[in-house]
């Protein structure tokens, strides 16, 4: 086989291969690979996988100007390049084509005819096979751009520039799939250059080929003449007239052949081809826009075609992105074929899918579509309506475009159901950026929609509206009369409102006898009703709108008694008796002078207004809303009383109970809004949420502890006993249209068995009283203390005495190991069976009471947010903490958990309270012991509520603070006139340090010591103990020494408000501190002093030099020189691996910085192996990086044998790990019982006082550890351990 007849990629190899064998002998050295002369075969290699390496490896000799053109490398790498640039890999031809085009950029020592003969030497296309041919020919393609890239084809000659464009086209045309990259690299010339440079070099060269009729262009040569309409104007100008014979490109005469040329792409795969965005640019500042629009793309869409929809929403996208000042015209663009076609698209695209086909319905054809395609076109279309909603927010948008686009997109050719067909939020956004006057006319459009003034216009036909458009017209309205631009027109919102209620209500309009059903008036009364949710800036509008609405229905009831017979479900005789009282309340408010303009009137009135309405809502009962107007009256009158009064009356006691106490006003109104948040509305949460706020300073503790008792878990009583049931009956009436009519049967009879256990159970518990409280012990007994019944039950005898105590499992033998297991696993077996799972109706009533919890939270929020009495906040923490520890131990709570620390942390960020009666020293003390107590806690319980603990004990100091009880100290007696809170502290801090069990996190005392308190100095002395006390553990003296140094940072940080008073405890702080860690520095020449330890101490030095620094009014009562000297000689048996702070701290006090010693080293070293770890080099690293060695200085150089070092850091290990093991078992079994296994040592034949003595043999005590042996302990070697007692 020759070279011109084999594929480029094997005569490439054979190459290599050739090279190879040639420039061996000429290698020298070793790691060095192939090479022919100075160039790096491996290089090529590594360019086939498109890496910038072998680029970097190979151009450097390429470009070195002592490689000559006729040298031997630069030949061999030229005919190495060619040839990969038509290799049959994507990444072979990346890296080959762009190092070309580096070489051609840089080296202008030979002409581009000696290339283009190199290339038809090595590429020859000739007889070759489809796939040869097509390699060869992207071969030609590639370099002819490599030439055009690098910028050689300006500066070449004119017959150099003839043979790349011939060369170019030639290529093109051999195959479809590359005359349009041959295109691209002729676009990209003309787009990089200017237009003079397009006319003299390229022009004369693209004119005969584009001086065809306009219906003989392909895609890609009418690609490139719209890029050089763009960019070159008046050379397609002249082409135009001259050659073409049109007055433009975009004119009456090319609109129909650039529409059939566009919109016939043969394959899928053309329509992401680069001529639809170039003609969109141009077509969007055309004024032929709407015109090739209507003429051109609509018609093509008539017939459902894949490919022509998604061009069509390609060239739409195009169109969107540069339609500047044309926005007027975008309305036209949304056509009669198009806007169905799409909206026809997303209908379909949810239908079931067959065999990886989508079916697909229109009319009563049936026809496929690839599912690819469908999503394509799916995606496509919510691109095109994102980018209409950003043409239509730019700057300069009329209304009238805007409003002219929701007609298109909501009627004709549209669909009112247009949000929920394509699942955008376009139509509300459009809206939102309406005007007063666009609202005002799309308000109109909307209301005969509703009252089929209007009818629904079809392609060939008109009907009327359905119920559910409609509905969905009646839903827009009400966003529009609560629409931002329409707060200020309240007649405005009123009559629409009105408009509401004649339908809704009344069932009809005046002077017009149009039929209206119960389903359409039921969805518009809804829609009133959503109206009153929005929240008025002014409390005047709000009472406004609602004593209008209540006029007009008063009227209407008045002047249409017909419509109110007709109509008896909604005017009922008790509706229409709580009416009138309603009425009359709000007469009698309105005519007292005393209660006008107050904010007891403003609550009264909004609801017993609100409650009139409810009476035709289906939000709540007829019953719970003429319950709640009653007791609005009677707290009206309640108020009134106690007003005139001034006092409050007195219990009535009998027999040392009190008797015959009316509950507060504020109390039943309290009431009232919890029995309105227990129901699942919006509107019902704002009334509550809104009147609420007028209401906080009358609230009363009791009213308080009345929404708080609703978050109390363990409340027995059901919160939602008359309240859920309702709620419970209206999500099911809501939710009855997205219910299946097979389904309802079965939810029937299993309310029906629901209400006969009920029944059952009821009848059991009247007949059986004696029974419950059997029933109620049994069901105390949780399931952890049936688990630990279980358990018990499985270990038999060989149970622990009590729960501490432990079992040694070497102690058993393998017959006794296989029971537990057996008994185990039944247990626990048990355990997992009494979980279960919860049911759905379980769920959902979880669910139900957690949402309530939340709705109530935003009333204590709200009260919060107020300025609120002291006893009231404190009063609040221990119903949160109870609902966030009920929170946080279950994951389905997590929701309410949330709500609970945001509310919490409301309250602790209170600065200023109302008042501060009836609160004590005393008061606050129980409050801080509830908190900080573990109780009943867990540990992962009382851990999760580390940092709630911490910010409420610091909000109860800071309460204590404003009570404005100092604490003072007397130098004879130390504990006088010290307060309990601060006793609290002092205990906390005790155990903290002492106690083991404790689990107090340490933020607790960096929290306290971060505010200014007066008990921080009793604290402090205590911290100052702890840190030289030998019963404390060091990592507990080492967070001591962290707090002395908050606190002193903290003292620095905030204004002293008495300097004498400061400097006298800080003198007699300092002076202890001092002398204390001078001596514990000194104890034992300082080998007891621990290196994390150290370096606190010296940042703790570093703290307190720095605080006297910045108050120089104070005197410094530190013994520096002592404490210096006590460093000095610690630092000489300490070996520290970080000398930082060490170093600051002889910077700041002068003294010289000593570095680890030989001695140091060895007694780290010892140290370490007695402990466990692991210190075999006597090596350190000093502050400049420098190696330090047996105290010697050797810079960088080490002298040491690694294997030796490692076998002796193995075998130490070894022997270390399992002497602090049997230490560690010593240390933690000290203080405890021995346990006793009677059973089984009997049957082991084991004495008991045996078991302790040292002397007893290993043998006697083997027979007891078989249980993880595989092969009996006789047939293996023994050794001889020694027992630990």
């Amino acid at each position: 086989m020759t070279a011109d007849t084999m594929r480029p990629d094997e005569a490439e190899t054979e190459m290599e291969v050739e090279m190879e064998s040639e420039e061996e002998g000429a290698v020298a050295g070793k790691g060095v690979g192939p090479r022919c002369g100075s160039v790096p075969l491996t290089a090529f290699s590594q360019l086939g996988e498109a890496q910038v390496s072998g680029a970097l490896a190979l151009l450097p000799l390429l470009l070195d100007t002592r490689t000559t053109f006729e040298s031997q490398e630069f030949q061999y790498s030229l005919t190495r390049l060619i040839r990969g640039i038509a290799s049959s890999r994507q990444t072979a031809r990346e890296g080959y084509f762009c190092t070309l085009t580096i070489l051609l950029k840089y080296r202008t020592d030979f002409s581009i005819t000696v290339l283009l003969e190199k290339l038809n030497k090595e590429l020859k296309i000739g007889s070759l096979s489809k796939s040869e041919t097509g390699e060869v020919c992207t071969g030609h393609v590639l370099v002819c751009g490599s030439v055009i890239r690098s910028g050689r084809f300006i500066s070449c000659s004119e017959e150099e520039r003839a043979e790349v464009i011939k060369a170019l086209f030639n290529a093109g045309s051999k195959k479809a799939y590359l005359s349009l990259p041959a295109h691209v690299f002729l676009t990209d010339f003309i787009r990089q250059s200017t237009e003079e440079d397009v006319r003299e070099k390229l022009w004369s060269h693209l004119k005969e080929p584009l001086s065809c009729p306009l219906n003989e262009y392909s895609l890609d040569s009418l690609y490139c003449l719209l890029t050089l309409s763009d960019c070159c104007p008046s050379i397609v100008k002249k082409l135009c007239k001259k050659k073409l014979k049109i007055s433009s490109l975009f004119c009456d005469d090319t609109l129909p052949m650039l529409s059939d040329k566009l919109m016939s792409a043969p394959e899928f795969s053309f329509i992401n081809h680069p001529v639809y965005e170039a003609f969109g640019r141009e077509l969007a500042k055309s004024d032929y826009l709407v015109k090739f629009w209507s003429n051109g793309i609509e018609p093509k869409l008539n017939v459902q075609n894949e490919n022509r929809v998604l061009i069509a929403l390609t060239i739409l996208g195009v169109v969107l992105k540069n339609i500047g000042a044309n926005s007027k015209q975008i309305p036209h663009l949304l056509g009669e074929h198009f806007l169905p076609c799409i909206l026809e698209w997303f209908k379909g695209f949810q239908s079931a899918t067959q065999s990886g086909k989508m079916l697909k319905f229109k009319g009563k054809q049936k026809y496929f579509v690839h599912e690819n395609k469908g999503k394509q076109i799916i995606l496509k279309s919510k691109e095109i309506l994102g980018l209409l909603q950003e043409a239509l927010q730019q700057d300069g948008v009329e209304d009238e475009t805007k409003l002219e686009v929701l007609k298109k997109l909501l009627f004709y050719p549209g669909d009112i159901m247009f949000c929920d067909i394509t699942n955008t939020r376009l139509i509300k956004i459009l809206i939102e950026d309406l005007k007063v006057d666009g609202v005002y006319n799309f308000a109109d459009i909307l209301k005969k929609v509703i009252i089929n003034e209007s009818k629904k216009t079809q392609a060939s036909s008109e009907r009327f509206w359905t119920i559910i458009e409609k509905l969905r017209a009646a839903e827009m309205l009400t966003y529009l009369i609560n629409h931002r631009t329409t707060i200020d027109d309240v007649q405005w919102r009123i009559k629409n409102m009105q408009f509401f209620i004649q339908i809704g209500l009344f069932k009809a309009l005046k002077d017009d006898d149009l039929y209206i059903s119960s389903e359409l008036a039921g969805g518009i009364k809804k829609c009133f009703f959503r109206c009153l949710t929005f929240r008025s800036p002014k409390l005047e509008t709000l009472l406004t709108i609602l004593s209008s609405l209540v006029e007009y229905i008063d009227k209407g009831i008045k002047s249409n008694p017909e419509l109110v017979a007709k109509n008896v479900k909604a005017f009922s005789p008790v509706v229409l008796e709580s009416w009138k009282t309603m009425n009359e309340f709000n007469k009698k408010l309105t005519s007292s002078e005393k209660m006008q303009n107050t904010k007891a009137s403003t609550v009264f009135q909004i609801l017993s207004l609100h409650s009139g309405l409810f009476l035709f809502s289906e939000i709540m009962t007829t019953d719970m809303a003429k319950n709640s107007l009653d007791e609005v009256q009677s707290c009206y009158d309640h108020y009134v009383k106690d007003k005139k009064n001034k006092k409050k009356s007195k219990p009535t006691y009998k027999d040392g109970d009190i008797v015959d106490v009316e509950p507060e006003w504020t109390e039943v109104l309290v009431d009232v809004f919890l029995s309105f948040l227990s129901r699942d509305s919006y509107l019902l949460r704002t009334v509550v949420q809104c009147v609420f706020r007028l209401l906080c300073e009358y609230l009363t503790p009791s009213a308080i502890g009345q929404i708080l008792s609703v978050l109390d878990p363990d409340n027995d009583t059901n919160i939602l006993s008359n309240k859920g049931d309702d709620s419970d009956d209206e999500n099911n009436d809501e939710d009855d249209d997205d219910i299946d009519p097979e389904n309802e049967s079965e939810e029937d009879a299993e309310k029906d068995q629901t209400k006969e256990i009920d029944e059952d159970s009821s009848e059991d518990d009247d007949n059986d009283d004696s029974n419950e409280e059997n029933d109620d012990d049994d069901n105390n007994i949780t399931v952890n203390d049936q688990l630990r019944m279980a358990v018990q039950k499985a270990l038999g005898s060989a149970a622990p005495d009590t729960d501490t105590e432990s079992i040694d499992a070497d102690n058993i033998d393998d017959e006794e190991g296989k029971r537990l297991d057996s008994a185990l696993s039944s247990a626990f077996r048990m355990l997992r069976q009494s979980k279960g799972e919860m049911t759905k109706k379980e769920k959902k009533n979880i669910r139900t009471v957690m949402e309530f919890r939340i709705r109530v939270l935003d009333l204590i929020q709200i009260y919060l947010e107020k300025v609120p009495s002291m006893d009231i906040c404190l009063g609040m923490l221990s119903p949160l903490f109870k609902c966030l520890e009920f929170s946080i131990k279950d994951s389905l709570q997590q929701p309410l958990e949330k709500k609970v620390r945001k509310c919490i942390k409301y309250l602790y960020s209170i600065k200023n309270f109302s008042s501060s009666d009836d609160v004590t020293m005393e008061v606050l003390a129980n409050y801080l012991t509830a908190i900080t107590s573990r109780g009943n806690r867990t540990q992962f319980v009382f851990q999760a509520l580390g940092d709630v603990i911490t910010k409420c004990s610091t909000f109860i100091v800071r309460c204590s603070q404003k009570l404005n009880i100092p604490e003072t100290t007397s130098k004879k007696k130390k504990k006088t006139n010290i307060s309990p809170i601060t006793e609290i502290y002092k205990e906390s801090l005790e155990a903290f340090f002492t106690k083991r069990d404790c689990l107090l996190p340490v933020i607790f005392f960096h929290d306290i010591l971060n505010i200014k308190w007066d008990g921080n100095w009793i604290l402090l002395e205590k911290i100052v103990e702890k840190v030289v006390d030998d019963n404390v553990r060091q990592f507990r003296k080492n967070e001591a020494l962290e707090m002395i140094n908050i606190f002193y940072t903290n003292l620095k940080r905030g204004p002293q408000v008495n300097i004498a008073e400061s400097s006298n405890k800080l003198k007699e702080l300092e002076n202890n501190f001092s002398r204390e860690i001078i001596a514990y520095l000194n104890k034992n020449d300082g080998t007891n002093v621990n290196e994390r330890f150290f370096t606190i101490l010296m940042k703790v030095f570093i703290s307190i030099k720095n605080f006297y620094n910045c108050l120089k009014q104070l005197t410094d009562n530190m013994d520096w020189k002592n404490i210096g000297e006590a460093v000095q000689s610690c630092r000489n048996h300490i070996k520290l691996r970080n000398n930082q702070d060490y170093f600051k701290f002889c910077n700041v006090f002068k003294l010289e910085k000593l570095k680890n010693t030989t001695q140091v080293i060895t007694a780290a070293k010892k140290e370490s192996i007695d402990s466990g770890h692991d210190s075999n080099t006597d090596e350190e690293v000093t502050e400049n990086g420098e190696r330090l060695q047996n105290g010697v200085c050797n810079g960088n150089k080490t002298e040491s044998n690694p294997k030796s070092e490692k076998r002796n850091k193995s075998k130490k290990g070894k022997v270390t790990k399992k002497e602090s093991k049997m230490l560690r078992v010593q240390a933690s079994s000290e203080g405890f019982p021995d346990i006793s296994f009677t059973k089984l040592l009997e049957c082991s034949n084991i004495n008991v006082d045996d078991i302790g003595d040292e002397s007893a043999s290993e043998e006697e005590a083997k027979p007891v550890k078989k249980r993880k042996a595989e092969t009996p302990a006789l047939d293996k070697p023994k050794k001889s351990k020694k027992s630990v007692a």
